[in-house]
């Protein structure tokens, strides 16, 4: 039997134009919201430094002839947002940063099986809370309200414009990875998630870093001895489980550090009800494909 690649019942009311509108506008919106309501400082992070033994970097054997050094590229500027956040006074009323780029993934590149990048929004606070689920509550909540405030402030601007809201919910079941390593022997990580992300549409799962399953992203090298967590959204769509942010807090000798990566990409896809949205690729699509895509009304690149 064919499979299809759209659902039977797959229909967007967003057409291309639209959508590249809300994608712009979102963002920047987004990022200038979360920058001011919740006292951050954008930093741009580099994307290339000099060769070094830093774990955080990898060589690329980018020579520069003029002066015969060797280049590294950045795959997830951990180090230098750290840096900066410790010598943020908050004295000045600036609790944190705020910083967006493209996370791109190491292992993909090598298996090409998993995405070669994400764009993620990075934001690192200062904080005197302790307790990690009451700092997932306070910030989520924060932050989902301010999403919400943006995506319905462009929905009202255009009034064609069609914004699925399900994602942005404030309300998320916590599930303890140790509990799953604790009880269950013989039943796969994979099913143990996917269940209780189905059962439930948003669950944060904690304590993920030693979970060996695709369905959480690495957690950086240098957000060690943390509390951790992982919110996945079971996106009915494509019926997927879309891992929508990450949130880990290390605890200082001064203050304690909030460190919360949103996968801004993929939570844009959500609120237009696409089934994708990324990196253009570099190809053609085959005609099967596109014969489908025209029938369901889907407009390619």
């Amino acid at each position: 039997m064919k499979k299809s690649y759209f659902s039977s019942t797959y229909k967007n009311p967003n057409n291309l134009k639209n959508s590249l509108i809300f994608i712009k506008e979102f963002k920047q919106n987004l990022i200038r919201s979360l920058e001011e309501e919740l006292n951050l400082l954008y930093v741009d992070t580099p994307r290339l430094t000099k060769l070094s033994n830093n774990s955080n970097l990898r060589n690329i054997n980018f020579d520069n002839k003029s002066n015969n050094l060797i280049y590294e590229f950045i795959y997830f500027p951990c180090k230098f947002l750290n840096k900066i956040l410790d010598q943020l006074d908050v004295n000045d009323n600036i609790y944190g940063l705020i910083s967006n780029y493209e996370r791109y993934n190491r292992d993909s590149i090598v298996s090409s099986t998993e995405f070669m990048a994400q764009n993620v929004i990075d934001i690192r606070i200062k904080t005197i809370e302790d307790s990690f689920e009451e700092v997932c509550k306070q910030f989520y909540s924060k932050i989902i309200s301010i999403m919400t405030k943006v995506a319905n402030s462009i929905e009202n601007k255009y009034s064609d414009l069609v914004i699925n809201k399900d994602s942005l919910s404030e309300n998320y079941n916590i599930q303890n990875m140790n509990s799953f390593f604790k009880i269950y022997q013989t039943l796969k990580i994979d099913d143990y998630i996917q269940q209780k992300v189905i059962d439930n549409q948003h669950v944060l799962f904690t304590n993920t870093k030693k979970s060996k399953t695709n369905l959480f992203f690495r957690i950086s090298d240098y957000d060690h001895d943390v509390e951790n967590g992982q919110l996945l959204y079971y996106y009915p769509v494509s019926h997927q489980l879309l891992n929508l942010m990450q949130v880990a807090l290390s605890k200082g000798e001064d203050n304690n550090y909030l460190h919360i990566t949103i996968n801004i990409n993929l939570i844009i896809m959500t609120l237009l009800g696409k089934y994708h949205i990324a990196e253009v690729m570099p190809g053609s699509w085959d005609q099967s494909f596109e014969k489908e895509a025209n029938k369901k009304r889907v407009e390619i690149l």
